[in-house]
Formats: structure tokens, sequence, C-alpha cells
């Protein structure tokens, strides 16, 4: 990330990238739409309303999820002001001088990360921003294929209960960048809950404050 960010740069990500997620989810709703007004003609012309009912509700409920998903998503691209990360950390003019000015001190930076002294964040996925000092909770995550590991993550709760995924490579260049990044947080962060399990996650639940409005 050397080009310098701006307010722009910031509205125009979110505004391209919510619009491709809800025309993504609206292609997802199409086939089971289809499927529930087959099944609702089907019932009505074989009398087979227990199978047809089953169908429906299975169909109904896909179609419920993915346009509801399609319909947020289009609802931030139109306004993208009104994502989270600017309900918590200011205008987008505001954001993008602190990107700018945590680049100068960058501690980590990989393909998909970048890990400053005052801030991790997803390269040019800038909802992503999150200062270090609002980490209240993170953990490695890994995803293995036949017992084989293939990808890494760090997950990152903030103080107000949004969570975040950040993938780091496996390349042997940058083994070692996860313990990195784990203690220079820690060491900024010293209140930061460490590793997953069932009990911090309920604690940095109960925990987590309101966004503003």
């Amino acid at each position: 990330m050397t080009t310098e960010v701006t307010g722009q740069t910031i509205i125009s990500r979110l505004r391209t990238k919510k619009g491709w997620e809800s025309f993504g989810y609206g292609v997802l709703t199409l086939p089971f739409l289809a499927m529930f007004l087959f099944v609702l003609f089907y019932s009505f012309t074989s009398g087979e309303y227990a199978m047809c009912i089953v169908t429906g509700l299975i169909s109904g409920v896909c179609i419920y999820f993915f346009a509801a998903k399609a319909l947020r998503a289009l609802k931030m691209a139109v306004a993208p002001q009104k994502a989270t990360v600017f309900r918590k950390y200011g205008e987008p003019e505001e954001i993008a001088d602190r990107i700018n000015r945590g680049l100068e001190n960058i501690l980590l930076e990989q393909r998909d990360v970048i890990v400053t002294e005052e801030y991790i964040l997803r390269r040019k996925c800038y909802e992503t921003f999150v200062p270090l000092t609002d980490i209240m909770w993170m953990y490695r995550k890994e995803h293995r294929t036949n017992g084989v590991l293939d990808s890494i993550a760090l997950v990152v709760f903030d103080r107000y209960g949004e969570q975040y995924e950040y993938p780091f490579s496996l390349k042997k260049q940058f083994a070692g960048d996860m313990d990195f990044v784990f203690g220079e947080i820690s060491k900024r962060v010293p209140d930061c809950i460490l590793g997953y399990n069932p009990v911090k996650m309920a604690y940095a639940k109960e925990n987590k404050k309101p966004i503003p409005e």
C-alpha cells in the first residue's frame, strides 16, 4: 500500500465491493425463487401438499437469507458513508489520514495484511480498519484439508464486538509472522484476551460497547 489513501478512495472501494456483493447474493436468490414458484405451481396441480410444503419452506428460508443479505449490501453500496467503520472512527478523510500516518511505522506487511504501530488492516478493505488499542480479543484460526494445514488467519474482535479476519501467508519466508503480530499487539494492548475458548467468547460478548450512532 504505497499509494496515499483518500476519503474518496475508501468510499469508492466500499461502494464497489458492496455493489458486487449485493449482485452476488441476488444471483444466489434466483434459483431458490424459481424452486419456490415451481413448488407453488406443482402443489396446486398434483395435490402432494406435504412434500411441497417442506420444499417450499426450505426454499423460502433460503430466499429470505440471501435476499436480506443482498438488500443490506445494496443499502451500503448506495450510502457507503453509513458504514460501521465511520460510525466508530470518524469521517472517511479522518480514517484515510490515520491510515496514511500509520504507514510511516509499519510493523508487518504481507500481501493481504498490514499491521502498523497504530492499526491492523486488510489491504484495500478499509472497513477492516481497527486501531490496535481497540482490539479486545484475538486468536489464531486454522483450516486443514485431510489433516494438511492450508490456511491461517488472525481473528480479531474489537471493543464493539465486531469480528474481523486477517489471512496470513503460509509461505516459509513468512513463518513466525503470526506470532510476531500476537506479541506486538499484546505488548501494546496488555488487556487484550488471547486464544479461543467459549469462556473468552462469552466475556467478549458481555463486555462489548455499543457502536456510536
